[in-house]
């Protein structure tokens, strides 16, 4: 018989410890997002640095050192300026990370009036509400992009309207980029455009094995492959041995829901 180890005090309070950090931590973003919280200089500085920074390579570069970003550059860029191409007014971004792609698509896509990011872990939150352009509203969405909460906190924000422009990087599960797929898919207009991210095969994908330390790009590639014969697609995609990365998007046709023998094909794919 296994003797039981005691809980020490520690363990014992750990979950309502954690569930305090988190409010404190909340309370601390309220209040350095506030207007009357002074910003860094060095904020105030690198602001007025990009202020007319438009070309989407010096953006990456700014991105990169000010946020951070896992993107390739071959691919970002000529991505940003597809779709600046195509005006959006209205973005959605799942999975938002250090929020360097987040910051790429404020200051590139010049037209945009409305953000919405939605992410389990929010970092630079305060930062990338800076760095927007003034023009721009945003809305940060803390929580699972696949729960119904969500999803409907999207539709308050939206207000009637849909997105121009969604893109998808969270949950890099089969099952969970589908899922992103099925829930966000109404919320964008006909004619928008939706990327995934990661659509080319990472090592794991390759050989079964997940190497450590690497990038995941999950189930994102195959996805990418049942879908992209059924839509108007572009592939951003750097070389298709590199083991991850790679942006696909597609435009949606028509204000139609999606095929529920598709998404039934789909699913059974997944399985």
């Amino acid at each position: 018989m296994k003797k039981l180890i005691p809980l020490t005090a520690r363990d014992r309070y750990r979950p309502a410890y954690q569930q305090v950090l988190k409010w404190f931590q909340r309370q601390h973003q309220t209040i350095v997002q506030s207007s009357v919280f002074p910003k860094p200089s060095a904020w105030h500085d690198a602001k007025k640095e990009f202020s007319d920074v438009i070309d989407s390579a010096q953006l990456y570069a700014i991105a990169g050192k000010e946020f951070g970003i896992l993107q390739v550059e071959n691919e970002i860029v000529p991505f940003l300026d597809y779709v600046a191409e195509h005006t959006p007014v209205v973005i959605g971004e799942i999975g938002l990370k250090h929020g360097g792609n987040s910051f790429m698509f404020l200051r590139k896509l010049q037209d945009v009036t409305l953000y919405l990011g939605m992410d389990l872990v929010l970092e630079n939150i305060s930062k990338l509400k800076f760095y927007r352009r003034d023009q721009q509203q945003m809305y940060i969405l803390e929580g699972n992009s696949q729960l119904p909460a969500i999803v409907n906190k999207a539709r308050q924000h939206l207000a009637g309207r849909q997105f121009d422009f969604l893109f998808i990087d969270g949950d890099h599960e089969y099952a969970g980029v589908l899922e992103d797929l099925i829930q966000w898919y109404p919320l964008v207009k006909p004619g928008g455009l939706i990327a995934l991210h990661d659509i080319v095969p990472d090592e794991e994908a390759k050989t079964g094995v997940r190497p450590a330390g690497r990038l995941w790009g999950g189930g994102v590639y195959k996805l990418w492959a049942n879908i992209k014969p059924h839509f108007e697609h572009k592939e951003f995609v750097n070389d298709w041995d590199q083991g991850g990365f790679g942006i696909g998007v597609i435009t949606k046709p028509d204000d139609h829901p999606l095929s529920e023998e598709l998404v039934a094909q789909w699913k059974a794919d997944g399985e």
